[in-house]
């Protein structure tokens, strides 16, 4: 009865809201897999390094909740929620998560056309949807001020803190982009600079930086390409070795001072007319001087091609092949795969959501490792849905 009354009072609440009605938003992915050993089997390492199509065996899903709550002569203040649930590949019901990702409020109309915001957030993230790789991104508590005009550019700025094991705030990361630079027809520039500072009282002595630079160039092939320049010291050059975001980085101790690392990202979406599209990344990373692998150096690269046909507006036929490569020493690795589906969605486009998918997917570990089959090469087939709303 309890729980019945909880549910009617918020049903309430939400159907009367006085500034506007509430926004529900979120992304999901579930299904089910197996293989001649038993469930689906995924790749070793890097599992979204070879493409994710085909290559997913868990449940997750992020629900976002937010409402504007004063709206009044351009003055507008919103609040923001987001929870996401992991369930993990065992497909046992009592093995569920959760966390709260996201609870902040934005106020716009209080400088100019600029806006103030404070909590905990995903904050302006740049991603590779085929390979789920946040590669520019901060996920955390914090506060700033975005789009700050500067001519026909936005200027954002934010300051972040990671706290330690006792709750005490240890690190400050500083961040600071300039967007909407313009270069030519369809083309603009976004450059940012990352600074993560850490406390005395941590081991981690060196304040790290991140540099990035992103093209953009719009109507390209009928869709878009990105190029991305990253180089980052200390920290960050470590955190390159597992493709770090922003949000973490690797070892910032004294004994990571020389250490470098770089990294360039070539991903975009293209389309031959209405029924074929292509989504492809091309990534490359090497560093020197690290703490985080034996010898002090690494290379990464991985290439993942999807291309689709659309047979009809609702389905299409979806290939994916991917190779993933990274020498660190000892813990060299190297895979690659290839999966074919049969997909339905409401509309044609590569974007269009929700989908259900039929999937084959062959893996092959070129390291001589094994995969759970006790095998360097696995053969799953499945079904998934993905959506996002």
């Amino acid at each position: 009865m309890k729980f019945k009354t909880l549910t009617a009072a918020v049903a309430v609440a939400l159907l009367s809201a006085s500034a506007s009605a509430v926004d529900f938003n979120g992304y999901a992915r579930s299904g089910v897999g197996a293989s001649a050993d038993g469930g689906q089997i995924t790749a070793n390492d890097g599992v979204a390094g070879v493409g994710r199509l085909g290559n997913e065996g868990d449940t997750y899903a992020e629900f976002a909740l937010g409402q504007n709550v004063y709206d009044d002569n351009g003055v507008k203040f919103s609040v923001h929620t987001l929870m996401a649930y992991g369930l993990g590949g065992d497909k046992a019901d009592w093995a569920e998560s959760g966390a709260l990702r996201e609870v902040y409020v934005k106020g716009s109309g209080l400088l100019g056309t600029s806006t103030l915001w404070a909590g905990k957030r995903y904050y302006q993230r740049h991603d590779i949807h085929i390979v789920d790789d946040y590669y520019w991104a901060i996920n955390g508590e914090g506060a700033g001020i975005e789009n700050i005009a500067l001519g026909n550019t936005a200027l954002s700025l934010a300051w972040f803190q990671r706290g330690g094991s006792n709750g005490s705030a240890n690190t400050n990361i500083l961040d600071a982009r300039l967007a909407g630079i313009q270069m030519w027809k369809n083309a603009s520039l976004e450059v940012g600079v990352m600074s993560w500072m850490p406390n005395a009282e941590t081991d981690a002595d060196n304040a790290s930086t991140m540099l990035t630079a992103e093209y953009t160039q719009g109507d390209f092939f009928g869709g878009f390409n990105k190029v991305v320049l990253q180089a980052g010291n200390y920290g960050f050059a470590n955190g390159f070795v597992n493709r770090t975001d922003g949000s973490w980085v690797g070892d910032a101790s004294d004994a990571s001072d020389d250490a470098m690392a770089f990294r360039i990202y070539n991903h975009g979406v293209v389309s031959a007319g209405d029924k074929v599209n292509l989504a492809y990344t091309l990534n490359f990373a090497t560093g020197s001087d690290l703490t985080e692998t034996d010898d002090g150096d690494f290379t990464l690269y991985n290439v993942v091609v999807r291309p689709q046909y659309s047979w009809t507006e609702n389905m299409k036929t979806q290939l994916e092949a991917g190779v993933y490569v990274k020498e660190a020493g000892t813990v060299d690795s190297s895979e690659a795969k290839f999966t074919v589906a049969q997909s339905w969605s409401p509309a044609s486009g590569f974007w269009s959501r929700p989908e259900i998918r039929v999937f084959a997917t062959y893996l092959t570990d070129l390291e001589d490792g094994e995969y759970a089959n006790g095998e360097d090469n696995a053969l799953s087939i499945g079904v998934q849905a993905e959506a996002w709303w």
